[in-house]
């Protein structure tokens, strides 16, 4: 990367956020093979022992709104590295776990951190770099984000050739330990608040009213859960659609791997050149190469071709390039479009609607696969994602520019009476399209 994509990093908070994220990145990606070997081949606990699993580290994301309350509450840096010593404390507790019903808490408690720490993350990078860098800083985090998921996994299964899952886990206990470690020397200005505390339940609304009074907080809502509730009906069918095209199982292993490739492509190109971009049109180019993609794939499980040839890693890579364009505008337009005081509120209603429709999309997908057959299926979701592209490219553009106001918010006195907060803004300034 040239100096323009390295810009975030002559900001001290910023290389404290980098290392801190990588560090307990690779741990993250270790520990998830770790974790699905201990419970189905070491315990053999089987298909419903892995979907127990699976539930309990998704299961505190739906409960995320209601979390950002005390994360709004607390310095952005106290609620990290209290995170990351719990999760490093619970990751711990899991190498003593001698069963899938002491893991599973354990699994819970740890998301349930993970919860707690992202929007905290978010509230301290966008105080970490200028507004006009904020595009560069989340791509560079979704450069290591994205390197991790494809070596991760791979040298997790490396490491459990010769090593027991438990030493795996504990491995990652370490790395969140290390994680707190450097986020000690995190140093952002603690957000100003009012003198006095308004109750949980008024903050709660207060946050949720602001998310879904914001037009640009509402467009994001929409096109990223729509974005992947289509993405998660076909995700899973990817292993069948292999089947279809006449490829072995094998190659799955490398689609997969060609979508991670892509992903650090697509992150790589953004930090240097996607600052020229608002985040919603970068948002609207991945929808409508990711469905293009899609499309592609299923078109060729239809036409089922003698030799696919290497078109169908091709593919993938771009559909991780498009991804990378989605999760990198995504949250800079949660950043640009919401006050530090609110930002855990926001960021958590905004993460939780995704997070029900991923819930769904997989058991609907296996059924219109089922209905329609797997090519349909790709190229019906390919076209739908290209046309939700549309809508995105045009309503971003009537997305207002500027501050939001944010309702009066009851005020508890010392003395218990109640007061209302006077009014004011979000305290966004009015930036130029090219930035919001």
């Amino acid at each position: 990367m040239s100096l323009a994509a390295l810009a975030p990093f002559r900001s001290r908070n910023y290389r404290v956020l980098f290392t801190s994220t990588a560090t307990s990145a690779v741990g993250d990606w270790l520990d998830a093979v770790a974790l699905l070997v201990l419970v189905s081949v070491v315990w053999r606990e089987g298909a419903s022992g892995l979907a127990a699993v699976v539930i309990a580290m998704g299961l505190p994301r739906l409960a995320a709104p209601f979390v950002g309350v005390f994360v709004d509450r607390a310095p952005p840096r106290a609620v990290m590295v209290g995170a990351d010593l719990v999760r490093a404390a619970a990751t711990a507790g899991m190498v003593l776990a001698g069963g899938i019903l002491w893991l599973l808490p354990l699994v819970v408690i740890r998301s349930a951190c993970s919860v707690a720490f992202g929007p905290a993350r978010q509230v301290a990078l966008k105080r970490a770099v200028p507004a006009a860098q904020l595009v560069q800083a989340n791509a560079v985090i979704q450069v290591v984000q994205q390197g991790t998921k494809v070596a991760g996994p791979a040298a997790g299964g490396v490491l459990l050739t010769f090593l027991q899952p438990t030493t795996i886990i504990a491995v990652n206990a370490v790395t969140f330990v290390l994680s707190a470690v450097v986020l000690v020397g995190l140093r952002v200005p603690a957000t100003p608040r009012a003198a006095t505390r308004s109750s949980y339940l008024a903050e709660l609304r207060e946050g949720v009213g602001f998310v879904f009074r914001s037009p640009a907080l509402r467009l994001a809502i929409e096109a990223l859960g729509a974005t992947l509730f289509l993405v998660f009906l076909v995700d899973a069918m990817m292993a069948l659609a292999l089947i279809d095209l006449g490829l072995p199982p094998s190659r799955l292993g490398y689609i997969v791997a060609a979508v991670g490739v892509g992903g650090v492509a697509g992150s790589v190109v953004i930090a240097q050149w996607g600052t020229a971009l608002r985040p919603f049109v970068l948002v609207g180019a991945g929808q409508l190469l990711g469905g293009t993609m899609v499309a592609l794939l299923g078109t060729g499980v239809l036409a089922r071709p003698a030799d696919p040839g290497p078109v169908w890693l091709l593919a993938p890579a771009l559909l991780g390039f498009a991804g990378a364009a989605v999760m990198v505008g995504f949250p800079s337009v949660v950043q640009g479009a919401t006050p530090d005081h609110l930002m855990g509120r926001a960021w958590t209603v905004v993460d939780a609607v995704p997070t029900v429709m991923q819930l769904f999309a997989p058991a609907l997908g296996a059924a219109l696969a089922h209905l329609l057959g797997v090519g349909w299926l790709f190229v019906t979701v390919g076209v739908v994602l290209a046309l939700l592209s549309a809508a995105t490219f045009v309503r971003q553009r009537s997305v207002p520019v500027g501050p939001v106001p944010i309702r009066p918010v009851p005020i508890r006195s010392a003395a218990g009476d109640v007061a209302p907060a006077a009014e004011e803004t979000s305290g966004v300034t009015a930036r130029a399209p090219a930035e919001l």
